[in-house]
């Protein structure tokens, strides 16, 4: 039987290290999973090989966990988090490089409480960017440009990433809409999926859309577009 493991035969000895090395990696995970979340193995199948044993990742489920904040702390090398259905109001435990976010590459954080992009800056899901970012049906109203930028070049780079940023109250105005508007013509192709849910909350129609020059000419709006 190739599955029976003779543990006083030398030639099975790098099996028998193989078992525990995985053992070790699944109790270090099961002990820094975060209380009310699943963690598991990121892949389809265990195969015992030394090098393999070496590359494995984590997915961090925390659905409807109860959550207020993100966990500052999360098992090594988790690569997905899933913290949607949460009331998680900001994303301060990604900012000052919080070493335990080094490895993500996707963020779902669908129907939270969050209410600006702040904490993306200076974070490690910035630096090495994301292959997946959903922040759909939260408050935030800003939509900050300049911090996906640096973030969504990465992803381009890669060649892969999917971004969700519609149901947010998005706030318009006549100094920021053009940017806006070239922003999601620029990734509406390669990485933002959802442009056409994306609205401008306070002029009641979708980003890209809208005539700002018109809105703006007419003085509909407070600021003054340039």
């Amino acid at each position: 039987q190739d599955n029976v493991l003779e543990l006083g035969s030398k030639h099975n000895l790098p099996r028998v290290q193989c078992l525990k090395s995985f053992l070790d990696f699944a109790q270090t995970t099961i002990s820094s999973c975060p209380a009310n979340c699943d963690c598991e193995v990121a892949g389809e199948a265990v195969r015992y090989s030394l090098a393999e044993m070496s590359e494995y990742k984590v997915n961090l489920v925390c659905r409807q966990a109860g959550l207020t904040e993100m966990p500052t702390e999360l098992p090594p090398r988790t690569i997905y988090m899933d913290l949607s259905h949460n009331n998680i109001s900001s994303l301060d435990s990604l900012s000052n490089f919080n070493p335990h976010y080094m490895c993500v590459e996707r963020l779902v954080l669908v129907n939270n409480s969050l209410t600006s992009l702040q904490g993306l800056t200076n974070s490690w899901v910035q630096k090495n960017g994301l292959n997946l970012l959903d922040i759909r049906e939260n408050q935030i109203t800003n939509f900050d440009t300049l911090t996906l930028e640096s973030m969504m070049s990465k992803s381009v780079m890669n060649s892969k990433g999917d971004f969700f940023f519609s149901h947010n109250p998005w706030s318009c105005n006549c100094q920021t809409i053009k940017n806006m508007q070239e922003f999601l013509e620029k990734y509406s192709g390669s990485l933002i999926r959802d442009m056409e849910q994306m609205q401008c909350d306070n002029w009641k129609s979708t980003i890209h859309n809208v005539d700002y020059k018109d809105i703006c000419s007419k003085g509909d709006d407070p600021m003054i577009w340039v």
